[in-house]
């Protein structure tokens, strides 16, 4: 019988036998469900490293692109990789993601202490082993290219940023 008095207890209870983070972990980001599931898996690896996640969305919860996702999902990866190595009292990543009629606009931002493009323009992998980790830039820019969209990497002072236009 369940009463008011241990509800919490019940919760509790729950979380433990299905090792689930407690219910108030739980965020929406946004009414479209693929993307949402892919900030929800990035905002808490995010977390688990102390990197401050942001972000603001406005997009069809109707929409659905599985290339951009997955491009979307890489640079995350990169930004999350990035500020691990970052203090953690200036670890933070930003995203928006605007949709209008006629396009879309993702820009990801994170903090950088130096320039990344000054020593590496083409950001090319660093990695001694690059294949076996992630998809990298080239294959990113591939993707958003197949979608007739635009990939552009700035800098501004401490930010780096990556931006898709659809």
């Amino acid at each position: 019988f369940i009463d008011s008095d241990n509800i919490d207890f019940i919760k509790n209870d729950i979380e433990k036998t299905l090792n689930l983070p407690a219910f108030s972990d739980c965020i929406s980001y946004c009414a479209n469900i693929s993307l949402n599931s892919i900030l929800t898996n990035k905002a808490h690896i995010a977390k688990s490293n102390h990197i401050d996640f942001q972000c603001r969305i406005m997009i069809s919860p109707e929409y659905h692109n599985l290339y951009l996702w997955v491009a979307l999902s890489n640079l995350m990866d990169n930004a999350i990789e990035h500020e691990q190595k970052e203090p953690e009292e200036l670890r933070h990543i930003t995203l928006s993601i605007i949709q209008d009629v006629n396009s879309i606009n993702i820009t990801l931002e994170n903090y950088i202490s130096h320039s990344i493009l000054d020593k590496n323009p083409t950001l090319a992998t660093t990695k001694t082993n690059a294949h076996e980790h992630g998809m990298g830039i080239v294959n990113t820019r591939s993707l958003v290219a197949s979608i007739n969209g635009i990939i552009a990497f700035t800098e501004e002072g401490n930010s780096f940023f990556a931006q898709i236009i659809l």
